[in-house]
C-alpha cells in the first residue's frame, strides 16, 4: 500500500479500488492498470519495492476469493491501514495523509526528470496546472540540501 502511494503515485481511492485482474506482475515492464479520478483510466509501470512487494501480497492471499488487491475498499480504510503501519515502524503519523505519499512520488518524478508534462501524465492530471504545486515541493527540497551542506 505504502509503495503504491509513495513509488507509483496513486491516489487513495486508485489503492482501495485495485483490482486483481489490473494487475500484471509479468509485463514488460511490471505495470498496473488504474481507473482513475474521472473516469479516466491510465497504466502506471510498477516500482521495484512496488512490484516486490505485490508479488509477495498477491501469493499470501491467492485462495481468497475477493477481486480487489487489497481488501481496504474505501478511502478511509486505506488512511487507517497506513496510519497502523507507521505506528507499528515507528514512524510519526501526526498530521499525515495518505495523499503525502503520492506527494512524495510527484515531487521526486518532477525532481528526477524536471518535466512537468510527464510528471502530470505520471500522477494522471488533466491539466498541467494541478501538477505545479508539485514543482514547489522540488524547489524547496532543494533549497533545503543546499542550506545542509
Amino acid at each position: 500500500m505504502i509503495t503504491l502511494g509513495a513509488d507509483c503515485g496513486l491516489r487513495s481511492a486508485e489503492i482501495a479500488g485495485l483490482r486483481r485482474r489490473d494487475v500484471h506482475l509479468y509485463s514488460d515492464p511490471p505495470t498496473v492498470l488504474i481507473n482513475g479520478k474521472g473516469a479516466k483510466t491510465r497504466e502506471v509501470v510498477l516500482s521495484r519495492r512496488a512490484e516486490e512487494a505485490l508479488e509477495r501480497w498477491l501469493a499470501s492471499v491467492a485462495g481468497l476469493p475477493h477481486p480487489l488487491v487489497l481488501i481496504a475498499n474505501s478511502t478511509d480504510r486505506v488512511q487507517d491501514i497506513v496510519r497502523r503501519l507507521c505506528t507499528l515502524s515507528g514512524v510519526p503519523w501526526e498530521k499525515r495523509k495518505v495523499h503525502g505519499l503520492r506527494r512524495t512520488a510527484g515531487t521526486r518524478a518532477y525532481t528526477e526528470t524536471k518535466d512537468l508534462l510527464d510528471t502530470r501524465d505520471f500522477l494522471g492530471h488533466s491539466q498541467a496546472s494541478t501538477t505545479e504545486v508539485y514543482i514547489h515541493y522540488a524547489k524547496a527540497q532543494e533549497k533545503a540540501v543546499n542550506r545542509d551542506w
